[in-house]
C-alpha cells in the first residue's frame, strides 16, 4: 500500500481499516489487488495543522542524529507554496495555499525539542517559512515570551526579505537563512519561472549578512535551455555572493512538475 501525500490522517485510517479486515477504500492511497494496481481518490489538505500530534521523537535513537557533535532537531510550521516555479514538486504534495501552525502550536514543539531532547539549535524545514510576516513576528514574540533560548534555520524567497522581520528573528535566535537563488543568469530564471531577479538575490544576502545572520543559497544546474556558460556564470555567481554555504543541485524533473 503506497500513502500519497499527506500522511498523518491517511496512515491512521488505514491501520483501522487493516485491523478490521475492511476493503481498503481509505482515500489518498494506492494498493495492489491481484494483478491490478487500484488507485483511491485523493485525500484532501489538512486544514488545522495544529491537530496534528507532535512527532514520536521518543521512538528513533534521537540522539544519534547530530551535525558536527550538536544535537540539532527539524520542524515544519507550515505546508504550501503559492508559487509555480517549474522544478518544484513542493506544491503538488503540500498544495498551493499557505497552511500554518499557530504560533503557540510552533514554539510548544520548540521547547520540547529544547528541554525534553536537549536540542540547541532548529532547522525550519518549511517551503517558505517567511512568507506571512505577521506571523514570523508572532513566533518570535512567542519565543521571547517564554524566554526561550535556541537558535534557528529559515528560509525566505530572496524577494520576501524584510530586514526588520529579520532583526525581530535574530533577536529570539534566528542564526542562518536558506535563500533558494537558483541562478546567476537571469534567462535562465526567467525560464524556470521563478519570479525573482538576479538583483533581488544580491540585495537579500547583503541584508541578511548587515545584520550578522549567516546564509546559505541553493542553486540548481542543468535546467532545460541553460548554456555551459550560463551554468559557470552561476558558479562564479555564488562564490560572489558573500553568502557562508551554497548548496548545488542538478535539475531532477520530478512528474508533475512543469518542467518534466
Amino acid at each position: 500500500v503506497v500513502v500519497m501525500g499527506e500522511g498523518e490522517e491517511t496512515i491512521t485510517e488505514l491501520v483501522k481499516t487493516w485491523e478490521k479486515g475492511k476493503e481498503l477504500d481509505v482515500r489518498g492511497v494506492a494498493y495492489r489487488k491481484g494483478d491490478v494496481v487500484k488507485v483511491n481518490p485523493p485525500r484532501p489538505f489538512i486544514k488545522d495543522l495544529d491537530k496534528i500530534p507532535l512527532p514520536a521523537r521518543h521512538l528513533i535513537p534521537f540522539e544519534a542524529y547530530k551535525v558536527m557533535g550538536n544535537q540539532v532537531g527539524s520542524m515544519i510550521t507550515s505546508r504550501g507554496c503559492p508559487y509555480s516555479c517549474g522544478y518544484c514538486s513542493s506544491s503538488l504534495l503540500m498544495g498551493r495555499m499557505f497552511r500554518r501552525r499557530s504560533p503557540a502550536n510552533v514554539v510548544d514543539e520548540m521547547e520540547e525539542l529544547a528541554y525534553k531532547y536537549k536540542v540547541k539549535d532548529v532547522e525550519f524545514l518549511d517551503d517558505v517559512f517567511m512568507l506571512n510576516k505577521k506571523r514570523a513576528l508572532a513566533i518570535a514574540k512567542e519565543i521571547k515570551d517564554r524566554k526561550l533560548d535556541i537558535k534557528f534555520v529559515a528560509s525566505s524567497r530572496v524577494d520576501g526579505v524584510d530586514l526588520n522581520v529579520l532583526k525581530e528573528l535574530k533577536g529570539v535566535g534566528l542564526s542562518t537563512m536558506y535563500y533558494g537563488a537558483e541562478s546567476g543568469s537571469q534567462r535562465v530564471l526567467d525560464l524556470m519561472d521563478k519570479g525573482i531577479t538576479v538583483e533581488q538575490t544580491k540585495d537579500a544576502v547583503k541584508k541578511t549578512k548587515s545584520i550578522g545572520i549567516n546564509t546559505i543559497a541553493s542553486f540548481i544546474l542543468g535546467y532545460p535551455g541553460e548554456t555551459a556558460e550560463e551554468i559557470d556564470r552561476t558558479i562564479k555567481f555564488a562564490t560572489q555572493l558573500d553568502i557562508d554555504y551554497a548548496q548545488f543541485s542538478i535539475l531532477t524533473p520530478y512528474p508533475g512538475t512543469p518542467i518534466y
